[in-house]
């Protein structure tokens, strides 16, 4: 799996409607920029677990609102594992 940055956050932000999957998307950014301004490794390591988390929502998300999840591939964002 790829993990998600900001550019690729804000290119699925641009690419979908739904606000369930715009939330978690958010929550995603939001992750990602606590994680640039944290020094501490265990607490960057929960970060990253919880993205991977929220990938994996964005998934189930994405298929639940009628898309294929491929759709959003193109762009190397998510890799399935």
């Amino acid at each position: 799996m790829t993990d998600l940055t900001h550019d690729d956050v804000d290119n699925m932000l641009t690419q979908t409607t739904d606000e369930n999957v715009r939330e978690t998307l958010l929550e995603v950014k939001s992750l990602l920029v606590a994680f640039d301004s944290e020094t501490d490794a265990g607490l960057q390591e929960q970060m990253m677990v919880k993205i991977r988390d929220l990938n994996s929502v964005l998934q189930h998300e994405l298929s639940g609102a009628g898309h294929d999840f491929d759709d959003y591939v193109n762009d190397g964002v998510f890799h399935k594992e």
